[in-house]
């Protein structure tokens, strides 16, 4: 592999992530970092971005165990290609860690839930409301992400 030659990995997604990354990255990964390959875009995960920053985190970490890994498997039903940096690559990414990676990317979309419902609720929108807003906003239908598991969230969450 030569020095600082990108590696493309597919990783298994639940649909809810691949449609929040979809827009998430629409506007804010410059063009040149996103490159189409066939019909599926491809995302960059330089260093010094949230979403390299993760993936280097969760390739770094892979031997953190998933306890519910093989239950949740089978909802992974969608995939996203990473390009990763050379150094990225070298930490030979297995499938459990690219699954792994969802699991964190998850994590990340109910943290962008919260902050959003947080935002609305200074404008006045109902938590209840808020969450169907956020929904609406990523194109997340109820068979992906329930409106009903994105409220119990919010309410679990500490408010």
């Amino acid at each position: 592999m030569l020095e600082n030659t990108p590696t493309i990995f597919k990783v298994p997604v639940y649909p809810h992530i691949k449609k929040f990354l979809a827009k998430k990255y629409k506007r804010t990964v410059a063009q040149s970092e996103i490159r189409i390959s066939g019909n599926q875009r491809v995302y960059s995960c330089e260093e010094y971005t949230v979403l390299g920053k993760l993936v280097k985190l969760t390739l770094m970490h892979r031997k953190e165990k998933i306890h519910h890994l093989d239950q949740f498997r089978n909802r992974l039903t969608e995939n996203i290609l990473l390009k990763l940096t050379s150094h990225q690559a070298r930490l030979s990414p297995r499938i459990k860690t690219l699954i792994n990676i969802n699991d964190h990317l998850d994590t990340y979309f109910k943290e962008s839930l919260l902050s959003y419902i947080k935002e609305q609720d200074e404008d006045g929108v109902p938590p209840f409301n808020a969450c169907r807003n956020f929904l609406e906003k990523y194109a997340i239908d109820e068979n992906e992400y329930s409106l009903d598991a994105a409220y119990k969230y919010w309410q679990r969450s500490g408010k």
